[in-house]
């Protein structure tokens, strides 16, 4: 499941300047500017540039999980359906990190079901806590 968030456009362009402003103190600091730095400036320059005439930050994320059917050996057959979505992700670059504690929360909001996973709160002792 992708998420995504649209920052408004006040949050936009402080980021872009900030990301601008990064770049160009990363580069400042070192004594070689490296291919790697001059090309995070060009990066900022341009996304200050397009946040200028509109456009808006969107930050997403992704939610995966993994189903393994009940039987013999699940827990090896769990293990290698995990090792499987961690080497794909990675051969995509994708950063993922395990939901331990709340993998009932994290397959509820990969479904179709409207949850908005930015404000929910469990139920129980420990929502109460977090509310």
């Amino acid at each position: 499941t992708v998420l995504y968030r649209m920052l408004p456009p006040d949050k936009t362009m402080f980021m872009a300047e900030q990301n601008r402003q990064k770049a160009a103190n990363q580069v400042s600091q070192e004594k070689r500017a490296t291919v790697r730095s001059m090309s995070q400036i060009g990066k900022a320059n341009r996304q200050a540039v397009a946040t200028n005439q509109g456009a808006v930050m969107v930050f997403f994320g992704m939610l995966v999980t993994v189903t393994v059917s009940r039987g013999e050996q699940e827990n090896q057959r769990l293990e290698a359906a995990s090792r499987a979505v961690e080497q794909a992700a990675g051969g995509a670059k994708i950063d993922l990190r395990p939901c331990y504690g709340a993998q009932d929360t994290g397959f509820a909001a990969s479904l179709p079901l409207g949850l908005n996973v930015r404000s929910y709160t469990p139920a129980g002792p420990l929502g109460r806590l977090l509310s």
